[in-house]
């Protein structure tokens, strides 16, 4: 006859204890990381914002004699460096979240405002810039290649920076006045569509392409 085994009592509350407290741990990691999460969403949501009231006091300085600002590289940086900080909201939020589409709008007004401002500086100051707008969209079922057209973008701004190449990107599915008088201003039907000094270009351009449209030799 084999004997039953006694089991303490205390080993199942030690047991015990140690799941528990495996629980409770995994739980305090978890609410410190979202806190910590939270904690960043924040810092880089005061951080637009400080961004844009900077950049639209330097516009109201710049306006009043636009060609001592030719040469001031700080507003067009100024515009990228909000443009990353938005970037990081859609990375940790989603690209679809509500606090993030209504920061992209702002933005997309700041963008303007910019985009009005060199061409006044163009023809006031005689400066040859390339001023390129992309209408976009993140749904890729109504726009597969937008995605690859902003970095396609991006890139040749950055390659090239002797051309004054400058992007301005606008989500064609936000519903904004700006936007839509833009988008019937050129006439874009279809995406990614890009103006390149008033021109429309539609459908995705390659860096060959977009090269030999700003006589990049």
């Amino acid at each position: 006859m084999v004997a039953k085994r006694k089991i303490s009592k205390g080993k199942y509350l030690v047991a015990f204890v140690i799941s528990a407290s495996i629980f409770v741990i995994g739980i305090l990691i978890g609410i410190l990381l979202t806190n910590a999460k939270l904690d960043s969403i924040n810092e880089i949501q005061q951080m637009v914002r400080t961004q844009v009231l900077t950049l639209e006091t330097q516009y109201s300085i710049a306006s009043q004699n636009p060609c001592n600002f030719v040469d001031y590289p700080e507003l067009t940086e100024e515009l990228y460096k909000i443009s990353d900080n938005l970037d990081n909201l859609e990375s940790q939020l989603g690209k679809n979240n509500k606090a993030v589409l209504n920061s992209v709008e702002y933005y997309s007004l700041l963008e303007t405002k910019h985009w009005l401002f060199l061409k006044d500086v163009s023809k006031r100051c005689g400066k040859d810039l390339n001023l390129i707008l992309f209408f976009y969209s993140n749904d890729e079922g109504k726009c597969a290649e937008c995605s690859v057209q902003g970095y396609v973008l991006t890139n040749l701004r950055k390659t090239y920076p002797e051309k004054n190449i400058y992007v301005y990107s606008f989500n064609a599915d936000i519903n904004n006045g700006v936007i839509n008088t833009l988008t019937r201003l050129y006439s874009v039907k279809k995406l990614p569509s890009i103006v390149i000094n008033d021109k429309l270009y539609s459908g995705f351009k390659d860096r060959d392409e977009l090269e030999k449209i700003i006589s990049i030799n």
